[in-house]
């Protein structure tokens, strides 16, 4: 057995090999560190200084800003795309803010729903607003895409990050009224948090009018009207008037059939309120559920207009049932449809086809005289309309499992036990 031979390596090995080892050093800390500043931001950890300083965060200022970056459109984006434009708008954040102002700690994070958030740590005199301007033209000359920028600066201790985070958090949720190209101060959605918004009864009234006449064009002015109406009013007020109007146009557009379905519908309606990013795609969003609401109602129309005519088709057999010369194309002459268009619709409303149902109403009427008179099964036969002969007791012993004979006598048999 050979032994492996000892190696001299040389001093640009030796270095090189150093610094790859120092890479891996620095990245594993910089995810620590970002770990440590996501469970922060999230309220999972309380902020302990030993592991701040092993890990290089330093928190000595006694103000807070958490600005949170997010890709506008992400259902558009690439998840793979999405961890690279975070990972560049993390690495170019951190930069900018540090920058902005001396005495200025930043550290990133990507959030689990997808946003980078920032912690920077400074002292009371502090604007980012240019780096936000600076950060979001690199990313679209870098990638192509917009992003929103919310954010929140206070005096606190380390204790009250999460605090912090929730505001820019919430501040962010008004990205659906203002334009991506504003950045969002948390002070803004304060104001408008404390503004009471009375839900416009009218314009639903309007609207439900409108789509139960099937009039998009002015369903969507009104629907329009109703978004004008409310955007000025804090963002909980926004969610809360549209849903309670979306569940009024599904309440309104509920058939026996999709009752169930809709029992759920107010669950579904806030997720995807919560999705939206403008005001012109909250009126789209709006607009859609009333397209729905015309398509069901006009189906609905449909529907019973069916209903109608399978029912005056049952009538009409009900009365002519005994005629021999009762048929399908009888029947389509009768209610002035084609042959086609009354099977198909007498099925899908009955669940069962013309020409069965005419000898099912036949074979019925047989059997009840066969029990309760002593007619001839070959009289009877004519009686109901069924041709007599070999063809009558084939098809009555198929039907029954009997002959006419043999049916009669077991039934009145089973009638006097």
């Amino acid at each position: 057995m050979f032994e492996r031979p000892f190696v001299i390596k040389s001093r640009k090995q030796q270095r090189s090999e150093s610094s790859h080892v120092h890479t891996l050093e620095h990245k594993n800390a910089s995810n620590e560190r970002g770990r440590f500043i996501r469970r922060l931001l999230s309220g999972v950890a309380q902020f302990n200084p030993r592991i701040a300083a092993e890990l290089g965060v330093s928190l000595d200022n006694e103000y807070f800003t958490v600005v949170i970056f997010r890709i506008n459109r992400t259902d558009e984006t690439d998840t793979s795309d999405l961890s690279t434009i975070n990972y560049a708008a993390y690495n170019i954040g951190c930069e900018l803010f540090e920058a902005n102002a001396s005495n200025v700690s930043c550290y990133g994070s990507e959030q689990d729903n997808g946003d980078v958030a920032f912690l920077i740590n400074h002292g009371e005199v502090y604007s980012p607003l240019k780096s936000f301007i600076d950060l979001k033209r690199h990313i679209y000359e870098l990638f192509g895409v917009g992003s929103s920028i919310s954010y929140c600066s206070m005096k606190a201790d380390a204790s009250e990050i999460n605090k912090v985070y929730q505001n820019a958090k919430y501040a962010m949720l008004y990205r659906l009224t203002l334009s991506a190209e504003e950045n969002i101060d948390y002070g803004y959605a304060e104001k408008r948090a404390h503004k009471i918004c009375e839900y416009p009864k009218y314009l639903e009234r309007e609207l439900l009018e409108e789509l139960n006449s099937s009039n998009a064009d002015a369903a969507k002015k009104t629907a329009d009207n109703f978004v004008d109406m409310i955007i000025g009013y804090s963002y909980d007020n926004i969610i809360l008037n549209t849903a309670r109007l979306l569940m009024a146009i599904s309440a309104g557009s509920l058939t026996a059939a999709n009752k169930f379905q809709s029992d759920n519908a107010s669950h579904s309606i806030f997720d995807e309120l919560s999705a939206l990013e403008s005001i012109e795609g909250l009126k789209n969003f709006i607009f859609d559920k009333c397209l729905v609401f015309i398509k069901s109602i006009n189906r609905d129309s449909s529907d019973a207009k069916r209903v109608k005519l399978a029912a005056k088709i049952l009538g009409f057999i009900d009365e002519n049932y005994t005629n021999p010369t009762l048929t399908v194309e009888l029947v389509a002459a009768y209610v002035h449809k084609s042959v086609n268009y009354t099977r198909n619709i007498f099925k899908a409303v009955k669940g069962v086809s013309l020409s069965d149902y005419i000898a099912e109403k036949r074979f019925d009427r047989v059997c009840k005289l066969l029990i309760e008179t002593d007619i001839t099964a070959r009289d009877i036969s004519k009686q109901v309309g069924l041709k007599s002969g070999s063809y009558f007791y084939t098809a009555f012993k198929r039907r029954t499992g009997f002959t006419p004979d043999q049916y009669r006598k077991a039934h009145r048999a089973n009638a006097g036990n």
